[in-house]
């Protein structure tokens, strides 16, 4: 009997189950593909790991005699550590990589070394997540060379190091579990022992040491860094085995953003399942009185009902498993780039466990939906549903009253006055998909953003340039020279009809403590010169002007629980120095662990490990017409803006943002169309006799289908409107996570009002409309004589 009435009723209702279906499979898909990404992700990470014998914790430093001795010394003397090793890598610059083939050079903003296939610990795969072996005049690149220079295997890079130059033959794409991540500034090219040995021969080279720290079994990796930060010896970077992870958070935010996508589009699936059941009971009065006439009891009616909405729970449960296979694999293929990926029967699993939740928790609320049931009796089926009475007005609008407008749009208006709780389902989905679209929007055009810099506590800046060898030679040179080398830059500028005024930004690991010197932590300074600290952005305080007076991140001062006022410690080569917290400030470098000095601050130029020059337009007229003229005029000056500056040290973030937020919109538009066309067919077969009865009294298909139409659109209008308000109110808060992880405490998105007030609404508008117009066809087909029309 059942599987009879199941026929009968999808035969009856086609457009309505096959919607349903869709939303159901959609639903399934989304769920399982993004728990089985969400748990390859988070395991990956750790096999990862395990398989490259990553160290507990590492160091980074420039090599020399006298730092090389303290630093084995250290490991030696340190009772928290049980190991320590090192490795070199020869520091290659961008500028000196070139791409035979096409004649030019490579343009990076990573810090790239060269180096030896490492044996022992921090192993490195290829592209097929093995282990290998390089030939003389072979080497393996990094996945941000790849992305950055367009390169495949087989293409051939010329590298030159001193007065040695070699071409070498691509072969492998590296996965490096420590520097693959684009949030890590360092990367390293692998080349063969024996072309590793010709660049080691030439005199002029920088070497650079990774130390290998292997901590004791009760030693946390906390107090290994401790130990080390309570040295003065001069580091380039300090992270652990901890802190690797934090690096490829963007790639486990993809994962995470599309298991909220899932929970959204289940609780869309859930509120039109809620709609749809009583609309179909309320439709059905006639054939439950009459079964409740002939002695059924409401539970066996209910299981009418549960049959089909399993068959469809089960139907939408199985394609979206199967669906989100591939799926998934395309979202781990975005990310496996740079992550050594692990599938095995354990994500199938929690797959289809996922998606047979979706099925149970589909039939428990079916189930729960039916009480509707209960209430109705036999009666019903002679009142047509309705019990005959009446206690209030059934127009609160009167038509003479507002001859301004047409009377379809009177009728629409007047239905929404008077019965808009059939709409809030159909409201409640504009809006969460319009905040859904937009939040993802403002986070990319906050990095997109010519201010994004300002969130890495730099100042803001119209384009940033990296000449050729800067950085490296003026480590040795020092200040002076430094600033020299810039000023002729602006006068060069000058001379081509630039106006610009051109600073350096110069950042350097250093190490301080606020009352115990065993608390001490390394951190991030930065520091600027011919440039004054107050045209930095602060949350609290005044700039520091003085020599000992320096700017703490909210964060950092937190963790030493200080504030304005207090002073602090820092461990420098000649002594530990005192300096006052004047200001704080927000910086997502270093995860928001960072220290800005004063002009007045007199730093030992050897220990930088960042060169950046930054640089404003006098005239602030056509700033981008400028941008571009200037980039052409001096292009073998790098001159990058802001969103290319970020992209250079942080990888290509706001591309895959754009990634997410494309399939977001393709997914929310997809909902508000099969929503919409749901919506108004279940309500086009409700006012089938309404509409015959117009049609009856004159009113021509033209003017039933606006008063169908105008409904959905004020409806849509108004949604998207509290749906864009709310975004831009909450954005913030929603978007905080991530941000507030990196180090910045008081994010402010960048609203682009033509994109999130004109551009996108238009869009959401276009689509909705085209589904209301795709499904008021039932309009024409509908009959006078359906007045009286009773399934």
């Amino acid at each position: 009997m059942f599987i009879k009435i199941l026929k009968k009723d999808i035969k009856r209702k086609k457009a309505m189950n096959i919607i349903l279906s869709l939303f159901m499979i959609v639903a399934s898909m989304l769920i399982a593909s993004s728990t089985s990404l969400l748990y390859t992700t988070t395991t990956a990470l750790q096999h990862f790991k395990q398989v490259s014998e990553t160290s507990d914790n590492l160091i980074v430093t420039f090599s020399s005699p006298e730092n090389d001795r303290r630093m084995l010394e250290w490991g030696r003397k340190c009772r928290k550590v049980k190991e320590i090793s090192s490795e070199d890598m020869i520091l290659a610059l961008a500028e000196k990589i070139t791409i035979p083939s096409e004649g030019r050079k490579l343009e990076d903003g990573a810090t790239l070394t060269v180096a030896k296939i490492p044996v022992k610990n921090n192993l490195v795969f290829n592209e097929k997540e093995e282990l290998f072996e390089l030939k003389a005049g072979e080497a393996a690149l990094p996945n941000i060379i790849r992305e950055s220079a367009g390169l495949k295997i087989g293409d051939t890079v010329k590298i030159s190091i001193g007065d040695v130059e070699k071409e070498l033959l691509v072969k492998h794409f590296l996965k490096d579990v420590l520097f693959g991540s684009g949030l890590m500034g360092l990367k390293r090219i692998i080349v063969s022992d024996e072309d590793y040995d010709d660049f080691h021969g030439t005199e002029d080279k920088s070497i650079i040491k990774l130390w290998s720290v292997m901590k004791t079994e009760t030693a946390t990796y906390e107090e290994v860094e401790k130990e080390f930060s309570k040295t003065s010896i001069s580091s380039i970077s300090t992270f652990n085995s901890k802190t690797i992870s934090y690096t490829y958070i963007m790639d486990l935010t993809t994962a995470a953003i599309m298991s909220i996508l899932s929970i959204f589009l289940i609780f869309i699936s859930f509120l039109i399942l809620r709609f749809t059941i009583r609309f179909t009971i309320e439709e059905d009065y006639k054939e439950i009185g009459i079964m409740k006439a002939v002695g059924l009891k409401n539970r066996a009616i209910k299981n009418i009902y549960l049959v089909k909405y399993f068959a469809i729970a089960l139907l939408g449960g199985s394609l979206g498993f199967v669906a989100s296979i591939p799926f998934s694999g395309f979202l781990k293929d975005n990310i496996s780039q740079n992550i050594m990926m692990t599938t095995g029967i354990l994500n199938y699993f929690l797959a289809g466990l996922s998606s047979v939740l979706v099925i149970a928790a589909t039939l428990l609320f079916c189930y729960l939906c039916t009480g509707r049931i209960n209430k109705m009796t036999a009666i019903d089926a002679i009142r047509q549903g309705s019990i005959g009475e009446r206690f209030s007005a059934s127009r609160k609008l009167k038509l003479h009253n507002t001859g301004y407008i047409s009377t379809p749009v009177f009728m629409a208006v007047s239905d929404l006055v008077t019965g808009f709780r059939k709409f809030i389902v159909l409201m409640l989905t504009f809006i969460m998909g319009t905040l859904i679209i937009i939040v993802p929007i403002n986070d990319i055009n906050t990095l997109a953003s010519d201010d994004v810099v300002t969130l890495f506590g730099l100042a803001h800046s119209d384009f940033n340039l990296r000449p050729d060898g800067y950085g490296v030679s003026y480590r040795e040179a020092g200040v002076e020279r430094l600033m020299d080398y810039t000023y002729s830059i602006e006068m060069e500028m000058e001379k081509k009809g630039f106006d610009t005024d051109i600073h350096p930004e110069i950042m350097f690991m250093t190490k301080i403590y606020a009352g115990n010197p065993d608390d001490s932590r390394n951190i991030l300074g930065m520091q600027a010169y011919g440039y004054p600290t107050g045209n930095y952005a602060y949350l609290k305080g005044t700039p520091p002007k003085l020599e000992n007076e320096l700017a703490l991140t909210e964060k950092t001062a937190g963790y030493f629980g200080i504030g304005i006022g207090d002073s602090v410690n820092c461990i420098e080569k000649n002594g530990t120095k005192k300096y006052i917290v004047t200001a704080l400030f927000q910086s997502m470098n270093n995860l928001g662990h960072s220290v800005r000095f004063s002009e007045e601050h007199i730093m030992d130029m050897q220990d930088s490990s960042a060169f950046t020059l930054f640089g404003e337009f006098k005239d602030k007229e056509n700033k981008t017409g400028q941008f571009n003229a200037l980039k052409e005029k001096f292009p073998e000056l790098k001159i990058r803006n802001s969103r290319e500056y970020v992209d250079s040290f942080m990888g290509n973030i706001s591309g895959q943002i754009d990634i997410i937020k494309a399939i977001i919109l393709i997914v929310v538009l997809s909902i508000n169309f099969l929503i919409t066309c749901l919506l108004v067919r279940m309500l086009l077969t409700k006012e089938t006799a309404d509409v015959a009865l117009l049609k009856a009294l004159g009113f021509k298909n033209g003017d039933i289908r606006k008063w169908q139409a105008v409904r959905i659109m004020i409806i849509l209008v108004v949604s998207v409107i509290l749906g864009t308000l709310l975004a831009n109110l909450t954005g913030s808060y929603l978007s905080s996570g991530i941000f507030n992880f990196m180090g910045a405490t008081h994010i402010k998105l960048n609203i682009e009002p033509l994109q999130v007030y004109l551009l996108y609404p238009i869009i959401i508008l276009a689509v909705t409309m085209t589904a209301v117009l795709i499904s008021l066809g039932q309009v024409r087909s509908t009959n006078i004589w359906e007045i009286n029309n009773q399934e």
